[in-house]
Parts: C-alpha cells; structure tokens; sequence
C-alpha cells in the first residue's frame, strides 16, 4: 500500500467552546482528548480497491459532495472500538472518495512521522433513526501503514466505487488506543434533509453514545460521490469562480415540492458537480432553476433515466449571462422569456 505524503493543509486552531463531558457510559479512559495546541493537520493520500458490492470500473466519475462534516472542534476521540458515524443521506449513493481525519501520538517513540498505524474502516445499514441499532455489515476494509506523530487528513480515493442504498453507519477501528477520529463541530442541517444528530453508535459496546457540551459535535467525514442524476457546471470563466459562493440550485422532486440546494466545489476539480436522487417515474421529466450571481438566473427541463448511482443521469449547466432558458445562447427566446414575465412580482 502507498501512502503520499502531500505536504500541510491547514493549521488547526482550537478554541474550547464545548466543554467535553464524556460520552453516555463511556469510561474515563474513552472520553475525548483535547489535540495539542499549535497541531498541524498533514494530509495523506491513498488509492485502494476494497471488497465487497461495488459497480463495475469504466462508469462516469462524479465528484459531487455528498456529506460534509469538517468544522473542527479541538479534540479527538482516542480508542480501539469501532466507532460508527450516523450518515444520512438523501438516497442511494456511490462513494468515490472518503475524507476523514485522525490523530496518532509518536506511537513509537523515534520522534518523527511513522507508518506504523492500521485502520479498518467498516459500513453498516442504518434505518435512519437517532440511536437505532446497526443493521447488515455492508463492507468493510482495512488500511495498513498509516502514520503517526501528528493530526493526518487522510484522503482515501476509491479505484471501485462503493454503492450504499441510503443512509448508513460508517465505522472506524484504529490498531492502538492512542490513536482516535477527530471530533468536529456537529454537522449543518440545510433544506434538503436534517444533519444535525449528534449521537454516535459504539459497536464494540452495543450502545449509543453522545458528546456532551454545547455544540453539538461528531466526527470529521467528508464524503464524495454520486446519486442518480448529477449535474456539471463548469468553472472556466474566472467570474465563475469569484461568485461560486453565490450560487443556488432549486429543482421539483417530482412529488410537487422543491429542492434547495446549496452547491459547493469539491477540491481542486475545475467543474462544480452536485448530485440528488431523482425519480425516473412518469418519463423523469424535471425542471431546475439556477441562480449564480452575477449571471441571469435560468430554467431547465430535464429528464432522468438511470437509476444506477455509479451511472448518474448527467445535466450539463452552461452559465452565460442573459441566457435564460439554459439553451447556451442569448437569443429572441430568452427575451420573449422577459417580454411574458414583465412585471411579474412589482
């Protein structure tokens, strides 16, 4: 296994907020441990093929953000259980990229970075209820050689994506109880779905468990992927770029309601991907509405036709100011678009 060591990410700077009370019945030596001040969070890169159902290579890579929880709170959770993160997601998913980070003491003693840390990541079925037992182990791997002496980012691409039918349990075991997953503020809840659980199931323990203190905390996981349908937009007008920020994505669910979605880039990719499930049902015929200032915001209708998540229906989005229908052009149409709609909301 090779492990790239990609140089320093960002400096973690800790303001204890939350004061750390223990988690549930934990025992002391369980309980959240404060990261050294000043820690440097390096990041470490690898690429694997793990068992278990994964969809043939050669599909469409799509790097859209699935979840995120990555707003550092200070402290890590050292511990050779397997812990399990409750992961909600909005339907059947393919991972083609895990992000999580994790702390290692100088587990041997020379002073320096070591790859002496093993990891065994495992995903279990998840009904989606706060606390609720784990279901079907449904893949599991491990990872050797990792590093020690310091606070890691470890960025784990997936040569053969793996597909979860929904939300799920993602557990971690480290090889040393010196070694823990940092905790992270808590995870934001937008208009798609609820984020905001907090508890987190000990499997080595049979039982839920919680971070005391305000706010609410879980570990650091970020993950990418896909749904069924995906959508691109690329990036290559700088003006693009600079109002990224701004942009939002309103699209029907197919049962009468809207979507909306936020959308972020994921790292270092020139086109701005996101991804929701869609139905197929009754031809999969869609709309979305694109706001990006400062371009003119517009309309499309779409129609979805694969239900495979590794195979996403794929939505090209080409931003040009003044184009309204999306057709990729400024034309009679997009004014007779103004022409009909004048007035409107006065």
């Amino acid at each position: 296994m090779r492990h790239a060591l990609c140089g320093l990410l960002l400096v973690l700077t800790f303001n204890a907020v939350a004061q750390q009370k223990g988690l549930g019945v934990l025992d002391s030596a369980k309980r959240p441990v404060r990261l050294p001040s000043g820690t440097i969070m390096k990041k470490a890169q690898v690429s694997i093929a793990a068992q278990g159902e994964f969809h043939p290579a050669g599909s469409a890579s799509v790097p859209a953000l699935l979840y995120d929880a990555s707003d550092f709170l200070g402290f890590y959770l050292p511990t050779t259980n397997e812990v399990c993160e409750d992961v909600p997601l909005l339907g059947a998913a393919c991972i083609r990229k895990i992000a999580l980070a994790y702390y290692a003491p100088d587990i041997d003693g020379d002073e320096a970075s070591s790859p002496v840390v093993d990891l065994t990541i495992t995903i279990r079925s998840w009904d989606g209820l706060e606390c609720s037992t784990p279901g079907e182990l449904l893949q599991t791997f491990s990872i050797s050689g990792l590093y020690d002496d310091g606070a890691w980012l470890l960025i784990i691409d997936l040569t053969t994506p793996i597909t979860v039918p929904g939300s799920f349990y993602f557990g971690t075991r480290w090889s040393d109880d010196r070694v823990g997953w940092i905790i992270v503020r808590g995870r934001p809840g937008n208009a798609l779905h609820d984020r905001s659980l907090n508890s987190f199931w000990n499997q080595t323990f049979q039982g839920c468990y919680w971070f005391g203190g305000e706010p609410p905390a879980n570990f650091y996981l970020v993950l990418y992927g896909s749904y069924n349908a995906a959508f691109r937009i690329p990036l290559d007008d700088p003006s693009m770029a600079q109002a990224l920020d701004t942009i939002r994505a309103t699209f029907d669910t197919g049962s009468g309601g809207y979507w909306h979605y936020p959308l972020t880039r994921a790292p270092d990719e020139p086109t701005l991907w996101f991804s929701v499930p869609m139905s197929t049902a009754e031809g999969g015929n869609h709309t979305i509405y694109v706001n990006m200032l400062p371009f003119t915001p517009f309309q499309r209708t779409f129609q979805v036709t694969s239900e495979d998540p590794c195979n996403p229906t794929v939505v090209d989005i080409q931003l040009i100011s003044g184009d309204l229908n999306g057709d990729g052009c400024v034309d009679d149409a997009d004014l007779l678009s103004i022409l009909f709609n004048f007035g409107t909301g006065c």
